[in-house]
């Protein structure tokens, strides 16, 4: 019986034991299928909220960044502001952890009415009024952000994207409205020697670099003060050497900016740099440059491999002499694009083409099927052209694009078309190649407006385009000489084989409608186009009508139907 006892009792202790095991299996099971931290919606109403809420309802939100910013945020959280609530001297949103492409975090709003603001101020080491920081995985979207401007160096930004230690990728920003900071936008910022913007003050190049971002459905105005570069709309930044793009490594990858409006802003509309893959397109960047030095409306520098397409770029201007233009590629970039955009009105270039020296080229660019009208009309500018090829430009083509070109303001420099120029140890170009263009001057000899000027030696190719006075005289200076006719040009240097000297026939000359510039079937530019093969040509036109046509090309960026 003792024996027995034991024993009963020993098995009752061990089922009493499996049970508690099993039960615990069972939690530890269900536990396992949980994340540790779930996903949390964090609310701050900064009107009507109180930090002593516990912020996790719209009926107990906080009321500043103070507990946002103390916390590690998780994969899948949110962080939502109330609209029509302004969120005001309690300094910037920094928020902490990171997202994932599947379970981001998110930045967004709340509730009804106009986006929630944040005035972020202009306090020392802001940087940024919405500000990532060595984290990724990031959705921000339906906000305002301004504040003030203290200087290029220390922004602050509206919303600034950072990494200073290694990749950090996956960020959207969409619906954001920036503006009366210093960069609207800044994703990266400069890194260069002792110098160096926003957090890389002083520190040069680090192993910091950003990639899959989208900027989509953004607005940016009034970012800048009026010294220096004048502050910008966006600006995409990071690793800078002054050695050419493969010396400042790693570039930001794979950015795309698209449906922007960038408009009055003191400086650059956008400008692209330190990044290897960027895309540009349907933005409108216009009355930017007004209080800065050589800015442009939209342009990639130190970048490879940036594509610019269904853009506008018109009423840029320039604080001085320089610049004020629509479209550059700038110096230290290989493979540029402009393709299917507009620019006209621009006080500076319609396009800019520029390289220094024996490091900092532009090689491989393609500028086509674009229309310019009415740039370069600056009053006191000594020189300027619609296209602008200055140093050591190198395998670029301009091809299949409408110019419309005037003097309007009398200029009294050297004003062109087609300007090849270059000044000091800038260099000189090397295969530009000018092919498939029309070049309308309006009123030429009144204002002295060449179709081309070239006062720098170099190797050009000019073919298949067709040149249009309406004074009779195309007014062409070929370094030395002037040339009142396409044929003496030919004659006195060989270049335009296959051009011809007529009226395109235009449906409106002058108007600012790109249908304005399209070409009748009796056209003489139809057909006349050069084939420059299929990674030059593409598959389109401007309008998106598909080429060829029946085998052929037309001149100008319209393929007529």
């Amino acid at each position: 019986m003792f024996h027995t006892n034991r024993f009963s009792m020993f098995f009752a202790k061990l089922a009493s034991s499996l049970a508690i095991v099993s039960a615990l299996v069972a939690a530890f099971g269900s536990y396992a299928v949980t994340p540790a931290f779930a996903a949390v919606t964090y609310y701050v109403d900064c009107a009507l909220g109180n930090d002593a809420n516990n912020g996790t309802s719209t009926a107990t939100p906080w009321k500043t960044f103070a507990n946002v910013n103390s916390r590690v945020l998780v994969a899948g959280d949110s962080v939502l502001l109330k609209r029509g609530a302004t969120c005001s001297g309690i300094g910037s949103l920094l928020p902490q952890g990171n997202g994932t492409p599947s379970a981001p975090i998110t930045l967004g709003a709340y509730g009804t009415g106009n986006r929630p603001i944040i005035n972020c101020g202009t306090a020392p080491g802001i940087y940024g009024c919405v500000r990532v920081l060595n984290y990724e995985g990031y959705v921000i979207q339906d906000l305002e952000v301004t504040g003030g401007k203290i200087d290029s160096v220390n922004g602050p930004a509206g919303i600034y994207i950072e990494s200073t230690q290694s990749k950090k990728s996956y960020f959207r920003i969409t619906n954001v409205l920036a503006h009366d900071v210093w960069y609207g936008f800044s994703i990266g910022a400069y890194k260069y020697g002792k110098g160096g913007n926003l957090l890389n003050q002083n520190i040069g190049n680090n192993p910091g670099y950003l990639d899959n971002i989208i900027l989509d459905g953004v607005e940016a105005y009034n970012n800048g003060g009026n010294t220096g570069n004048g502050g910008k709309g966006i600006e995409i930044s990071g690793n800078y050497s002054g050695g050419g793009f493969e010396a400042a490594k790693p570039l930001n990858t794979n950015i795309t900016v698209r449906n922007a409006n960038l408009h009055d802003n003191p400086g650059d509309g956008i400008v692209f740099t330190s990044t290897d893959g960027g895309l540009m397109e349907f933005i409108t960047a216009n009355h930017n440059g007004f209080q800065a030095d050589d800015r442009y409306g939209i342009w990639p520098w130190n970048a490879k491999n940036i594509v610019t397409q269904f853009s506008e770029a018109a009423f840029n201007e320039t604080g001085t002499n320089k610049g004020g233009g629509g479209f550059d590629c700038d110096y230290n970039v290989w493979g540029c694009v402009f393709q299917y955009s507009y620019a006209h009105d621009n006080e500076g270039p319609g396009q800019l083409l520029i390289g220094y020296g024996n490091t900092n080229i532009l090689d491989n660019g393609n500028i086509r099927y674009n229309l310019f009208v009415d740039n370069c009309w600056h009053a006191t500018a000594p020189d300027c052209g619609d296209v602008v090829s200055f140093g050591t430009v190198k395998n670029t083509d301009y091809h299949n694009n409408t110019v419309y070109f005037k003097n309007r303001n009398s200029n009294p420099g050297e004003i062109a078309a087609l300007y090849l120029s270059t000044w000091g140890k800038f260099g000189s170009p090397t295969n530009f190649n000018y092919k498939n263009n029309i070049v309308y001057l309006a009123d030429n000899t009144a204002h002295n407006s060449r179709a081309y000027w070239q006062e720098v030696s170099g190797t050009y190719t000019l073919s298949n385009n067709l040149l249009y006075a309406e004074s009779g005289n195309l007014n062409i200076k070929w370094g030395k000489t002037t040339y009142s006719t396409l044929a003496a040009f030919q004659a006195g240097t060989g270049q335009d084989a296959n051009s011809l000297s007529s009226n395109p026939l235009f449906a409106s000359p002058g108007g600012r409608l790109a249908a304005n510039y399209q070409i009748p079937i009796n056209s003489p530019a139809v057909g006349g186009g050069a084939n420059l093969g299929a990674s030059l040509m593409g598959t389109r036109d401007y309008f998106g009508n598909v080429i060829p046509k029946n085998g052929t090309y037309d001149i100008g960026f319209h393929e007529a139907n």
